[in-house]
């Protein structure tokens, strides 16, 4: 009964590590390309590509931004500029209509206070009376 249990234990376990799929850099001649649920999704031809926490696909000066189920969120057109935070954790995001956004593996941060959790907006407003 017991190695029934932790049989059954491990199996959960396994399809909980290995049911989060993420989408995966690939190297092919120099290249980069990202694979996704087993199928190439963007071919080898970027000079880089970033993918946590979400995937950033670089050609030269042109960058596009995809979420982590690799559904486009931004063009090259749509970005003024974008800015990793927390060591790749997260990612800000400023587009050429002016909006900020904010990103985390989860998606779409609306919560702001979840950018810098170890400062209060307190702390913020006293660097600013000074």
């Amino acid at each position: 009964m017991k190695a029934t249990f932790y049989f059954v234990l491990s199996l959960s376990f396994s399809f909980f590590c290995y049911g989060q799929n993420f989408p995966e850099k690939f190297e092919d001649n120099s290249k980069f390309g990202v694979k996704y649920l087993g199928k190439i999704i963007l071919p080898a031809v970027y000079n880089d590509i970033i993918t946590y926490p979400l995937v950033v696909a670089i050609k030269g000066d042109e960058r596009t931004i995809y979420d982590n189920k690799m559904s486009l969120l931004y063009k090259n057109s749509e970005i003024l500029t974008y800015v990793f935070l927390d060591e790749y954790e997260k990612i800000q995001i400023l587009t050429k209509d002016r909006r900020l956004v904010s990103y985390d593996e989860h998606g779409l941060i609306s919560d702001t206070l979840k950018l810098n959790p170890n400062e209060s907006i307190d702390n913020k407003s006293k660097q600013f009376e000074s």
